[in-house]
C-alpha cells in the first residue's frame, strides 16, 4: 500500500524501487512471490537498473514460475544483455544482507543493527521509535517489556498443593 501511495503522489523513483524490492522478501505463497518478483524486475528495468532487474529475474526463474513468466523474463534478460548491468538509480537495498523492515519507515534494519520490537505483534522498529505507539497493531508501546497473559491451570495447582 505504501508503494501505491508513493506512485500516486509521484514520489521519487528510488523509493518506489526500494518498496518493490523489499516486498520480494516477504514470506508469500509461491504464486504471489512470482508476481512480486516480476513486478520488481519490471520496475527496475523501466528505470534502467538492469543489475537489480537481472537479480529479480534470476530469483523468479529459480522458483519455476509459469511459462509466460519465463518467456517475459527471458525478454528482459535479452534487453539486459544489450544494455549492460548498470544501476544508475541508487536504492537503499542490499539483497545479500538479511534485513527486517522498520514498521514505521518501511526501511531495512540490516542484521546486526539495533532494533526495538512491539511486545504485542513483534514488529521490528528502528531505535528512534522506542516508546512510541506501534502503528501496526496500535495496541502497545514499542520497546516495552511485558510478560503477557499468564494462564494457570487450577487443576495442576491443586494437585501440587496436595
Amino acid at each position: 500500500l505504501a508503494r501505491k501511495d508513493v506512485i500516486n503522489n509521484k514520489g521519487p523513483d528510488a523509493r518506489i524501487l526500494e518498496l518493490a524490492a523489499y516486498f520480494t522478501h516477504c514470506d508469500l505463497q509461491p504464486k504471489h512471490l512470482h508476481l512480486t518478483l516480476k513486478s520488481a524486475m519490471n520496475a527496475f528495468a523501466k528505470v534502467n537498473n538492469f543489475g537489480y532487474a537481472a537479480e529479480f529475474g534470476r530469483r523468479l526463474i529459480d522458483l519455476n514460475p509459469p511459462q509466460s513468466f519465463i518467456e517475459h523474463t527471458q525478454k528482459v534478460f535479452s534487453l539486459i544483455d544489450k544494455r549492460g548491468r548498470s544501476n544508475p538509480v541508487n536504492v537503499n537495498y542490499d539483497s545479500r544482507n538479511p534485513f527486517l523492515l522498520c514498521g514505521h519507515t518501511l526501511t531495512p534494519i540490516y542484521q546486526g543493527s539495533n532494533l526495538v520490537r512491539c511486545p504485542y505483534c513483534n514488529t521490528a522498529y528502528k531505535p528512534e521509535f522506542n516508546t512510541k505507539l506501534c502503528n501496526i497493531c496500535t495496541l502497545s508501546e514499542i520497546g516495552k517489556s511485558c510478560s503477557g497473559i499468564q494462564l494457570e491451570n487450577t487443576e495442576t495447582k491443586r494437585k501440587a498443593q496436595k
